[in-house]
């Protein structure tokens, strides 16, 4: 489901075994995801006594929920007081899952966890200098999008030839929320991670990493309140902020002078867009950059630099360029582009061996 809210609101219906794609558009829009989840019902009608399972992707599931769980009322309840983590998108997931429950009980609904593979990233790497009582467990940080970096450091060994614990390897996914990741033989070491997903690279909405004194600074200057600063990084940041364009990613690294493969201009674009493209494709660049030799350094060097998202695929100049600067450094250094699909990586996770509490 995509452009919830808005006009021009949209359904895919994807099937892999066969391998085919059903789209429906709604012109006039889907306004909440109540009526998104009405209308997917109402599509797949006629399959449902086929589904045996729904799979939701849940950002953050912290220290308490480290693999899939199938969800009950009281699972919903632990998971609504894990809000703070990830407000930009905890609410949309509770929602479609408060939905299922209540219009689909007969099916069982399993949650698969963004955070649930950052373990094996080292104490020293996610923990927070603070003093007691605020040195916890739970107040680290987290890769929200390990399973898509182990994915495609797989994917890579695979089509290499080579296995994967024998490999030094940097994930690069390029998207509307792009990360950076280090796999050195067979485990996530090191992410561009934070204690939420606002922290961790710039988004389309998001801001990236902000010097918290300059926070300070912004609610006492614009009497903010801890909800206004909360939704300035979320929701009122990030690449189109930069821009000046309402646009994706893909239109926005377009614009910049990454066009599309193939390339298909939709409109002519002003001169005040293309410079602002351009510096907001300039800050994602920096940033994916020294990401990517933090995390390179961490690993103790690396053999492939391996590119997965939408945007990876889609716009090969942009990955000619981060590989031409990464080289720079680390010279041996190989490209790969790999695809990933996170539905399917959700469905397998959620598929596997889920907990049931």
């Amino acid at each position: 489901m995509s452009h919830i809210g808005a006009d021009g609101s949209s359904i895919e219906v994807i099937e892999h075994d066969p391998k085919r794609m059903i789209m429906k558009n709604f012109p006039g829009g889907l306004l909440t995801h109540a009526d998104a989840l009405a209308a997917v019902q109402s599509y797949l009608k006629h399959w449902l006594d086929r589904v045996k399972t729904i799979c939701h992707f849940v950002a953050y599931g912290g220290l308490e929920f480290d693999r899939p769980v199938t969800v009950s009322r009281p699972v919903l309840e632990q998971l609504d007081r894990l809000y703070a983590q990830a407000p930009h998108h905890h609410p949309a997931s509770l929602r479609c899952i408060e939905y299922c429950l209540e219009k689909l009980p007969m099916i069982r609904n399993v949650a698969v966890f963004g955070t649930a593979l950052s373990n094996t990233i080292p104490p020293h790497a996610c923990r927070y200098p603070l003093p007691d009582p605020y040195r916890q467990p739970e107040i680290r940080k987290f890769s929200f999008d390990a399973a898509i970096h182990l994915d495609a450091a797989r994917q890579a060994a695979e089509r290499l030839g080579k296995p994967l614990k024998r490999l030094k390897l940097i994930t690069c996914r390029l998207d509307d929320q792009s990360s950076v990741g280090a796999v050195a033989f067979g485990q996530l070491i090191d992410a561009s991670i934070g204690f939420s997903p606002a922290d961790a690279m710039i988004g389309l909405t998001t801001s990236g990493p902000v010097d918290h004194s300059l926070l300070i600074s912004l609610m006492r200057r614009f009497n903010l309140t801890l909800g206004g600063i909360q939704e300035l990084l979320n929701d009122q940041s990030g690449l189109r902020t930069m821009s000046g364009m309402n646009a994706n990613l893909s239109e926005i690294l377009t614009a910049a002078g990454h066009p599309l493969k193939p390339y298909r201009p939709s409109r002519t674009l002003s001169r005040s867009e293309r410079t602002g493209a351009q510096r907001a494709t300039a800050t994602l660049l920096h940033q994916i950059l020294s990401r990517i030799g933090s995390a390179a350094l961490h690993a103790g060097g690396a053999d492939y630099l391996v590119f997965c998202g939408e945007a990876a695929a889609t716009h090969p100049t942009l990955c000619s360029l981060i590989t031409r600067q990464v080289r720079k450094t680390f010279k041996t250094i190989k490209p790969f582009v790999v695809p990933v699909d996170p539905e399917l990586l959700v469905a397998r996770q959620a598929t596997a061996r889920p907990r049931h509490d």
